[in-house]
């Protein structure tokens, strides 16, 4: 009876101690927030597009106007009769107001879009450096776990089920394992002392 009960002390500690070989709740927590980011970026991705979308159609639709104005002065100026002297020159004083204000909607428009791009980029370069510290995390946990198993050894009959520093899962007895466990007396309590574990004697 008292066997059994370091046994099973000796699995719930042997789970204890393969549980901090491997950050699996470092790299969960990271995925989750690499989600939300994710998320995020494709709203405002969506979003700038839009709001790129409206600009280009304002930068393009001032250039038809400021080269239509243009045409428009040029082809005056070829019309051009000395009666119509004073009206072609209000005229054109005209035309080149219209192109000035053309001209001031083009570059509103354009500093206007200059931010968005300019924060979209900031966003999407935190989001790779999380999408780099991920990719390590996870790598350091598949290293982690790799270095442990290496560690196991496998039962001498079906080579299959994994010998523990407690049990075997397969239940062969060529296969069973000693646990050397050196016990305390505290108060009258059995407690197992640091380390007794990693003395486990496998044949």
């Amino acid at each position: 009876m008292a066997f059994g009960l370091l046994v099973g002390e000796a699995l719930v500690a042997g789970g204890i101690l393969a549980a901090t070989f491997v950050p699996e709740k470092t790299w969960l927590r990271l995925k989750e927030r690499l989600g939300l980011l994710w998320r995020g970026k494709c709203s405002l991705t969506l979003e700038l597009k839009r709001k790129l979308a409206t600009y280009e159609t304002r930068v393009k639709q001032q250039d038809k106007t400021i080269g239509d104005l243009n045409d428009d002065r040029t082809k005056a100026q070829i019309d051009l009769h000395p009666k119509d002297q004073y009206l072609l020159e209000t005229e054109i004083a005209q035309l080149n107001e219209r192109i000035q204000k053309a001209e001031e909607e083009h570059d509103e428009a354009v500093w206007t879009l200059n931010p968005l791009v300019a924060a979209a980029q900031s966003r999407n370069a935190a989001i790779e450096d999380l999408e780099d510290h991920l990719a390590q995390a996870q790598l350091r946990a598949e290293v982690a776990s790799e270095h442990m198993n290496e560690g196991q050894l496998t039962c001498t009959v079906c080579m299959e089920g994994l010998k523990t520093h407690a049990f075997i899962p397969c239940g062969h007895r060529q296969g069973y394992v000693r646990v050397e466990v050196r016990i305390l007396k505290t108060q009258g309590d059995e407690v197992f002392k640091s380390g007794d574990l990693s003395r486990a004697l496998y044949f």
